[in-house]
C-alpha cells in the first residue's frame, strides 16, 4: 500500500545538544540498573567522568530531566528518581516530529502545513510529513508501521473521524513512545487531546447569519463521516432552535468520502432544485462543497445572492473571485502553530492539559442578500 512521505529538513542543520545525549545516558542506566521510585542515581561528578563530559552538562542535563518530572535533586544529599518515569514520560533525543494528515497540497492544508513546519523549526525540530488521503485502511497501515521509527512526538488529522479505528489498541502502542497530540478533530473510540476550530460554534455562527438577515429555509450540506460534519450540523440546529425555526429534515443533504462532489451534485439536483422553491440560503460543511455548488446553481440560472444566499467554511483561496463568499474562517498558520506549542508542552510533560479550541470568526462578503431590507 502506498503510503505519502515527504521529510522537511531545516535550513540549517542543528547538532545535537550534548545534555540531551547525557539526559538519555542517564535514563539507559536508570533502566539497565532497574532502579526505582525514591533510588538516587551516579553523583554528577561520576557521570561527569564516565562520560568525559563537564559537569556543568551533566547539571544540564539533569535539570533538563527534573523539569519533565522525572527525577529530584536536593541540595546536599543528591539526585533521586521522582517517579516511574517510563510510565508516564518520555525523553528522547529524536528532533523529528511525526505529522499526519488527511491531504497534503490542497483547500487549507498548505498554511497548516506551513504553521506546523514554521513552529517546529523554531523549537529544533524537523517535520516529516505523511498523507492518509482520509482513508481509514491507509491510516492504520502509516501508523502501524511508524511503531518502529524513532519520534520525539506526533501531529495527526483522524481520517474520516465518526467511524470506529480498524485498531483502538495501535494508538496506546503510539502513545507509550511519544506523545500525541490530534488537530482539527478528535476520535469517540480514542482519549487523545487536540487542537481544533470549535465546529459546533462555527456551524451555529454561519446559521444564524443567515437568520439575521431574515432567511427562515435554509438548506445544509453537511458531510457524514467526519466529526467537523456532525458538530457543524448541531450548530446549524442550535441556530433554527434559537430562532424558533422548524426543522426540516428534507432541507439537509449529506456527502461522504465514497462519492464525488460531481456524483452528489447530479444525484440531488432534482432535490436541490425543489428545496430551493421555498429555501433562500445554504449552508456549506466547506468550501470544496461550496465551489461546485456556485457552478451547479450558475448552470441553473440560479442567481446568487439574488435568488439564493450561500455561507462557506474554511475560506478557502480556491474561491472563485467572482462570488465574494461569506465564511467562516479557517486559521490554518495558527492553528499550526498552536497544535506545536502545545505538542512542545506534552513533550515535557505528558500530563499536560493539551485540548484547545479557536474561536471561529465569520468573515461576511457579497454571498448573503439581506431578506430584512424587503420586507420593511
Amino acid at each position: 500500500m502506498e503510503i505519502i512521505r515527504i521529510i522537511w529538513v531545516q535550513r540549517v542543520e542543528v547538532s545535537m545538544a550534548k545534555f540531551l545525549s547525557v539526559s538519555e545516558w542517564i535514563l539507559s542506566q536508570i533502566k539497565e540498573m532497574e532502579l526505582k521510585e525514591n533510588d538516587k542515581i551516579p553523583t554528577e561528578m561520576q557521570i561527569s567522568q564516565t562520560l568525559g563530559v563537564s559537569r556543568q552538562t551533566v547539571r544540564k542535563a539533569i535539570e533538563h530531566l527534573e523539569s519533565q518530572g522525572m527525577l529530584n535533586s536536593i541540595q546536599g544529599s543528591g539526585t533521586y528518581i521522582k517517579k516511574k518515569f517510563y510510565d508516564t514520560q518520555i525523553c528522547t533525543s529524536s528532533k523529528n516530529i511525526a505529522v499526519v494528515t488527511t491531504f497534503i497540497d490542497s483547500h487549507i492544508f498548505p498554511d497548516k502545513t506551513n504553521g506546523i513546519y514554521e513552529a517546529l523549526s523554531t523549537e529544533g525540530y524537523m517535520m516529516n510529513l505523511f498523507a492518509t488521503n482520509n482513508s481509514l485502511e491507509k491510516e492504520h497501515a502509516l501508523l502501524s508501521s511508524l511503531l518502529n521509527e524513532d519520534f520525539a512526538g506526533m501531529i495527526l488529522e483522524p481520517s474520516r473521524s465518526t467511524l470506529p479505528r480498524v485498531n483502538p489498541e495501535l494508538f496506546a502502542r503510539l502513545s507509550e513512545k511519544f506523545p500525541i497530540i490530534l488537530i482539527d478533530s478528535r476520535y469517540d473510540d480514542v482519549d487523545l487531546p487536540y487542537v481544533a476550530l470549535d465546529d459546533c460554534e462555527g456551524g451555529y455562527i454561519s446559521t444564524r447569519h443567515l437568520l439575521e438577515k431574515g432567511h427562515r429555509n435554509i438548506i445544509h450540506i453537511g458531510k457524514i463521516d467526519d466529526r467537523q460534519g456532525i458538530l457543524r450540523y448541531q450548530g446549524y440546529l442550535k441556530a433554527l432552535r434559537e430562532f424558533k425555526v422548524e426543522f426540516k429534515e428534507e432541507n439537509v443533504l449529506w456527502c461522504s468520502n465514497e462519492q464525488t462532489l460531481a456524483v452528489f451534485f447530479e444525484l440531488y439536483k432534482e432535490r436541490i432544485l425543489k428545496c430551493l422553491k421555498e429555501c433562500t440560503a445554504i449552508f456549506c460543511y466547506n468550501d470544496l462543497i461550496a465551489i461546485p455548488l456556485i457552478e451547479f446553481l450558475q448552470n441553473n440560472q440560479i442567481r446568487i445572492p439574488k435568488d439564493v444566499s450561500i455561507v462557506g467554511y474554511d475560506d478557502s483561496p480556491l474561491l472563485s473571485q467572482n462570488i465574494p463568499l461569506s465564511a467562516i474562517v479557517y486559521p490554518g498558520k495558527e492553528m499550526g502553530k498552536k497544535v506545536v506549542e502545545t505538542l512542545m508542552h506534552l513533550i515535557k510533560d505528558r500530563n499536560y492539559q493539551a485540548s484547545y479550541l479557536f474561536h471561529p470568526q465569520l468573515v461576511e462578503r457579497e454571498s448573503v442578500r439581506n431578506i430584512n431590507d424587503q420586507l420593511e
